[in-house]
């Protein structure tokens, strides 16, 4: 995944649509430190998980790897 800024490391993320209950724009507001109540993401082209290679986009449920 890609960082924002000085934010730190990657976080290492995987897709689970079947048990995942956090959205990958809700892991990008906890990585940037956002207010998710004002922000919102727009990927210019979509994640790939780790895994299985499935898209990723804004609403994507996931889970930490």
């Amino acid at each position: 995944m890609a960082s924002h800024g000085d934010v730190g490391p990657p976080v290492p993320l995987r897709c689970n649509p079947d048990g995942a209950e956090i959205s990958f724009d809700n892991i990008l507001d906890r990585v940037t430190g956002s207010d998710p109540s004002v922000t919102d993401y727009i990927l210019e082209s979509p994640s790939k998980c780790p895994n299985c290679r499935r898209e990723i986009l804004e609403k994507t449920l996931i889970e930490p790897a």
